[in-house]
């Protein structure tokens, strides 16, 4: 396992999801919202990363929640996020794992904001100088990318389509971009061949 910063630290390698299950028990995160895609869950990527999580840790005695959700648009709109911010404050959750492309993450950041922000996500548009209201400490978002080529694991940006306007929009913000990005090969094995070729 290799691990560096960009300035997101990056674990990379077989061994990265393990590293990974050593740090949520040293951050001592006990309830977790998992932000992923029904394709991840169909093909069980997703219950692979979370038994891996539980399996891996050092700290066996202390049990994680994982609460899933995965209702999410192939281009995300602002419901989704909503959504997700209404998951992860109903079930208490103190962290959150972007698994998949580009889409989780994006809400996986959007959710990240209205956790400590008062919505709608509209309100944080960077043309619009939404950024100047990001101001609150937010939880801690981990990424785990099954995808290359948006870069979304390492970026500080969402790209939300907006329901007033029906555009896509940005969401803009240095503390958006993932505090762990951890870039494990082997899962993409699991996805639909074409998409592991991609």
């Amino acid at each position: 396992m290799h691990k560096f910063n960009f300035p997101t630290t990056i674990y990379y390698g077989k061994d990265s999801l393990d590293a990974l299950a050593r740090v949520i028990k040293e951050k001592h995160h006990k309830r977790i919202l998992l932000v992923t895609d029904q394709t991840l869950i169909d093909v069980g990527l997703s219950q692979k990363v979370m038994s891996a999580l539980k399996e891996h840790s050092p700290y066996q005695s202390v049990s994680i929640h994982f609460s899933v959700f995965s209702d999410i648009h192939k281009n995300p709109i602002e419901q989704d996020v909503q959504a997700g911010a209404d998951q992860y404050i109903k079930e208490k959750c103190d962290a959150i794992i972007a698994l998949g492309g580009g889409a989780p993450m994006d809400v996986a950041k959007g959710i990240k904001v209205l956790s400590r922000h008062e919505g709608p996500i509209s309100r944080y548009e960077e043309s619009q100088g939404g950024d100047q209201y990001i101001v609150h400490p937010m939880p801690t978002l981990y990424a785990i990318p099954t995808t290359a080529g948006t870069g979304s694991e390492v970026g500080r940006s969402a790209v939300i389509i907006l329901k007033n306007t029906g555009q896509k929009s940005v969401i803009f913000h240095p503390a958006l971009m993932p505090d762990i990005a951890v870039l494990h090969p082997p899962l993409t094995q699991g996805l639909p061949p074409d998409i592991t070729a991609a």
